[in-house]
């Protein structure tokens, strides 16, 4: 199923660009239309498991990082620190990916900077659906920051973590090692950038999802 589109966006945010890997009309509603998602309960748990993680002490050499990313928002409106935290542009094809990565350690003996996504869930069989997600999410985070890191002498590491928390009381689940490779990450912003243009038709999502879906139902295109 195609449907072209007449707008395209200026920019997009990386959890909007890996929503594609949940329902990839649901994504394209809120890039190219600016359908807006409407904050659930599942949200205000992630919000408030990711600042108990926030407030964990960081290394030397984590602040040092820190320290070298204030100095680069001084002077480039490329990188920045806002409400959620650090974040970052870089440019695809004329349009902004923008991420804000949930936090990263620092190999300070390889020179390499290995990014975090932390995902907090209620019941583990959620990981078969979220996963694809947060991953892409992760990997879009490493594809923006790695000119940055470059700039102050480090490499992206070529694994990047996803942490699984139990949202009730914040007990650890385990993780995820993502292999990261710049290629694949251009190759599925190309990838969606041709669905957002009506050039690469729409994978029609589960059907499970669309009998949970409350926010996207009266605009989807599956549903009319």
């Amino acid at each position: 199923m195609t449907q072209p589109k007449k707008l395209f966006p200026e920019a997009i945010n990386s959890h909007v660009a890996a929503r594609y890997w949940y329902c990839a009309e649901e994504c394209l509603l809120r890039a190219v239309e600016g359908i807006k998602h409407k904050y659930t309960k599942a949200m205000a748990g992630g919000t408030r498991g990711h600042t108990w993680l926030e407030q964990r002490p960081k290394s030397k050499s984590y602040k040092n990082v820190y320290a070298r990313f204030e100095e680069m928002a001084k002077n480039s409106s490329n990188i920045w620190f806002d409400f959620i935290g650090l974040a970052a542009r870089r440019q695809f094809q004329g349009t902004w990916v923008i991420a804000h990565p949930d936090d990263y350690d620092v190999l300070w003996k390889e020179r390499q900077i290995r990014f975090i996504e932390n995902k907090t869930i209620t019941n583990p069989d959620w990981k078969r659906y979220l996963g694809p997600v947060a991953q892409q999410q992760l990997l879009i985070s490493a594809w923006v920051f790695e000119p940055f890191i470059n700039e102050i002498n480090y490499d992206s590491a070529p694994n990047h973590y996803l942490y699984w928390w139990d949202r009730n009381d914040m007990w650890p689940l385990g993780y995820d090692e993502i292999p990261y490779n710049t290629r694949d990450v251009e190759k599925f912003l190309n990838d969606l950038f041709l669905m957002f243009r009506g050039q690469r038709d729409i994978i029609p999502p589960s059907e499970f999802k669309c009998r949970t879906c409350k926010t996207y139902k009266d605009h989807c295109g599956f549903w009319k």
